[in-house]
């Protein structure tokens, strides 16, 4: 088993800050310690990938794959259509592969129909988890609640 590791390389990510989706992603978030409202993001750092989250939900997941970007969302969040009704996509764990060049065509209504998308599964105690990480400055992660020791 893999020794879990919370790494990210932020310098090649900022390579990418033209890509119009990478852009549109990270100025929704927002910090612990802030609300984060309507479509705010808050960011978990994992072993080279960020967990993305709205209102507690897990959004999806971005990664650098030879040094490009690449966004893993659920199929049901990318399911929206045009109309922006949601079509079937199934049950289970089915997840959509974002690649660079289509992230980088990816536009905030694109995105914020992701996170509308996904904050409908945000139930009452995943939005009681960004709440918490809203008064809590200190908050390094949402999935362990855990703050930093002095």
């Amino acid at each position: 088993m893999d020794q879990f590791k919370r790494a990210f390389a932020v310098a090649l990510l900022a390579g990418h800050r033209t890509n119009r989706g990478v852009a549109n992603l990270l100025e929704r978030w927002v910090l612990p310690g802030e609300r984060a409202d309507a479509y705010g993001l808050r960011l978990a750092v994992r072993n080279n990938y960020l967990n993305l989250y709205v209102k507690g939900q897990s959004v999806g997941e971005l990664k650098l794959i030879r040094v490009s970007p690449r966004l893993r969302i659920h199929s049901k969040y990318k399911s929206l259509t045009e109309r922006g009704s949601l079509q079937s996509s199934g049950a289970g764990q089915n997840y959509a592969i974002v690649d660079a060049n289509e992230l980088a065509m990816a536009g905030p209504d694109l995105i914020d129909s992701w996170f509308r998308t996904a904050e409908t599964y945000a139930g009452d105690e995943k939005r009681f988890v960004d709440d918490l990480v809203a008064v809590t400055p200190g908050a390094i992660d949402l999935e362990m609640g855990m703050t930093p020791f002095p």
